[in-house]
């Protein structure tokens, strides 16, 4: 057959943007997004791209986003190497997608431990020094606050000059301090590394010292850490940092309580304010001042919203009974939204154990007023069905009849469940556990 020049008409192999070929890519995109080198140069050979380099815009493109996440795990030799053998380097390198991934990349690397392949991000993808610098003193700051600072012996990277005295560092030296004074292992040992990290960090004698009586002083007041061991480790501690024996009653002592108070009340870490704190010669005086109470009413809040404190909602009652707060607090609309939400995911979550703690359920919903229409949200009364089914299949018939009464769960809804308790979970005893709350 021949074209209008008089040619013979050769067909030519399909290629660019077939069936055939986007499953090939398909099939090189996975492989790369593993991290699997032999596959892709044998998808590469299959494809014969130095005879058919890859034409299709769409091919291209899930090529590039595949190069983009290797970039983005800090693969960034293995790019290199695939996309030129793919023909691909320009459009990789270029693209806005491995741009934006190239940090991440960068800073995942610089944590793992390899800072030559960090400089190599920085120089391919032409990385600012502002965030070289950041990522520089956000590993700092991280692994200082594990009590880590062998590191800082190998950084190549200039840092600015207040940078190691800066709120930030102070705060994660003196968090570095605690982990190591507040570890139950051998005092002795503990000490011994708390040394070695001051030394790693160049913290001066007198700035090491400082810090640690500050770590003293907050561990004390958070009835926490070095003062739930033996009052050796105590004498050991004032022995390496030549503590004097009298410092918990000297004005040092108080101005770093008055100092660190508020913070710790923001945080829901003071629960007896005036018996941890009289050591240190603060009054009941310092409490009722109104920035200490916004102090307060933070913690409080925080310690209600948030799970880490789930255990020890007994806490909140002292807090609150201590500082007294009102009900126009309670009830207003941030702490009545947090107390709710306790309440259900306690409800969803802990069902099976809250059979333990009925009084201190009952005490939370009357601290916080819950009313009962938000017993009758469906939410509300699912969740209370199950633990209810729950209870009665396990036998605490009586306390799942308080507990109906409580949620506000009518008793012809108590009986249906009755009737259906078989279909509920059944627990051995050693399942039912003991709540904290």
């Amino acid at each position: 057959m021949k074209d209008g020049l008089g040619s013979e008409h050769i067909p030519q192999p399909e290629r660019a943007g077939t069936r055939e070929e986007r499953s090939m890519v398909d099939g090189v995109a996975e492989a790369l997004q593993k991290g699997d080198g032999t596959r892709v140069m044998q998808l590469i050979e299959d494809l014969s791209l130095d005879l058919h380099p890859i034409q299709s815009q769409e091919s291209k493109a899930a090529l590039v986003t595949a190069f983009a996440e290797c970039l983005r795990k800090g693969w960034l030799p293995f790019v290199r190497r695939f996309s030129q053998d793919l023909g691909l380097s320009q459009e990789v390198f270029r693209s806005p997608e491995a741009v934006r991934v190239a940090q991440e990349g960068a800073r995942r690397v610089y944590v793992a431990n390899q800072p030559d392949l960090f400089d190599d991000y920085c120089k391919t993808f032409d990385l600012s020094q502002e965030f070289v610098q950041s990522v520089v003193q956000q590993d700092i700051l991280e692994l200082v606050q594990l009590g880590m600072a062998k590191k800082l012996k190998w950084i190549k990277y200039p840092l600015p000059k207040d940078f190691f005295e800066s709120p930030q560092m102070l705060a994660a030296v003196r968090q570095g301090v605690a982990l190591h004074l507040e570890d139950p292992e051998d005092a002795q040992l503990k000490i011994s590394e708390l040394t070695e990290f001051l030394q790693d960090l160049d913290l001066s004698e007198s700035s090491a010292r400082r810090i640690v009586k500050e770590v003293i002083v907050i561990s004390l007041i958070k009835q926490e850490g070095i003062f739930r061991v033996t009052n050796n480790k105590i004498n050991l501690i004032r022995d390496r940092f030549q503590i004097p024996e009298n410092f918990f009653n000297s004005d040092e002592a108080h101005f770093v309580a008055l100092s660190v108070l508020p913070g710790l009340l923001k945080q829901g870490l003071v629960l007896n304010p005036l018996t941890d704190c009289a050591p240190f010669g603060v009054t009941e005086q310092f409490f009722t001042n109104p920035e200490m109470m916004a102090a307060a009413k933070s913690g409080f809040l925080l310690r209600l919203s948030n799970d880490q404190y789930a255990p020890a909602v007994h806490d909140l009652f002292k807090i609150a009974q201590y500082f007294g707060f009102s009900d126009v607090f309670l009830h207003s609309a941030e702490v009545q939204k947090a107390a709710k939400e306790r309440v259900i995911r306690w409800i969803e979550s802990k069902f099976s154990h809250i059979y333990n703690v009925m009084p201190m359920f009952v005490r939370f919903c009357e601290l916080f007023g819950l009313s009962e229409d938000f017993f009758h949200t469906p939410r509300v009364q699912d969740a209370a069905r199950q633990a209810i089914g729950f209870g009665l299949a396990n036998g605490f018939q009586d306390v799942a009849k308080e507990f109906s009464q409580a949620c506000f769960v009518p008793d012809e809804v108590v009986q249906e469940i009755e009737n259906e308790k078989d279909r509920y979970v059944v627990i051995s005893e050693e399942e039912t556990g003991n709540d904290d709350w």
